[in-house]
């Protein structure tokens, strides 16, 4: 599951952001994925598992962690 993830929000941060819309109760297990880099602006991270993720140089500007 986790490369299908990473795979949409390779694609376009707007076509994992509507899979989350219309998946609420799925919590996405991405913990130690590498974002190392990406620009991961506007995404919603909210309620995903994002431990031990390196996010080190990753731009989230205006992206939603809450619970994550």
């Amino acid at each position: 599951m986790k490369l299908k993830y990473l795979s949409m929000i390779r694609e376009n941060i707007s076509v994992w952001n509507e899979w989350r819309k219309r998946n609420p109760t799925i919590i996405p297990n991405l913990q130690a994925t590498d974002f190392k880099k990406l620009n991961l602006d506007g995404i919603n991270f909210s309620r995903v598992l994002l431990q031990d993720a390196d996010l080190r140089k990753v731009s989230l500007v205006k992206a939603n962690l809450s619970g994550a």
